[in-house]
């Protein structure tokens, strides 16, 4: 398979997730769809693409006073840890709260919800890195907030009465979890950067 068509087949799988979420979740549901952003498909390749763009973003657009490599390893490195720190947590966030409301859990689907969840956030790092001049303000990595709704609205039933305080509970703990790592990871990098 060439660069290409690899491209053109994850531009399709972008365009169809990202615009119509629920019809793309109802189609892997059904079988219909396999979905291309699972973890060792997309994911995996993806950071390392994501470690690669930091440093040839660093070398077009950071290098007047030479290219710091090891500055780029270690900006690359905490954008992959952070992403595999929110991957893992937010599971463990999702089965948890799903045990709280006394919820059926479906852990592989929790896990698939969860990875093709952070795909907004890992191409908007990936090309953010690459042309820094433009980011979207960290605006479309939070869309992936939507595509777990719709993935859980999609694979699992929640009664009505539960509903709105599940989903508060959830979207809370999870912007909370990735505000708090964030915050952790960059404050333990920047020691070692410049």
């Amino acid at each position: 398979m060439n660069l290409l068509k690899i491209s053109k087949n994850i531009l399709d799988e972008c365009i169809a997730f990202y615009i119509r979420p629920a019809g793309y979740w109802q189609q892997i549901k059904e079988g219909n769809r396999e979905g291309i952003f699972s973890f060792k498909i997309f994911f995996i390749p993806a950071l390392v693409i994501l470690i690669l763009s930091v440093m040839a973003g660093d070398l077009m657009f950071h290098s007047q006073y030479g290219f710091l490599w090891k500055d780029s390893l270690i900006k690359g490195s905490r954008k992959v840890i952070l992403l595999l720190l929110i991957l893992f947590s937010s599971i463990v966030i999702t089965r948890f709260i799903f045990e709280a409301f006394e919820l059926k859990i479906k852990m592989p689907l929790i896990k698939k919800i969860a990875v093709f969840s952070l795909s907004p956030a890992l191409i908007t790092m990936i090309f953010t890195s690459l042309f820094p001049f433009f980011d979207l303000g960290g605006i479309a990595p939070w869309y992936g907030l939507f595509l777990v709704y719709n993935g859980i609205e999609t694979f699992f039933e929640i009664p009505e009465k539960k509903k709105f305080y599940f989903y508060f509970v959830l979207f809370l703990s999870l912007f909370v979890m990735i505000m708090i790592l964030t915050y952790i990871i960059n404050k333990i990098t920047a020691r070692f950067i410049y």
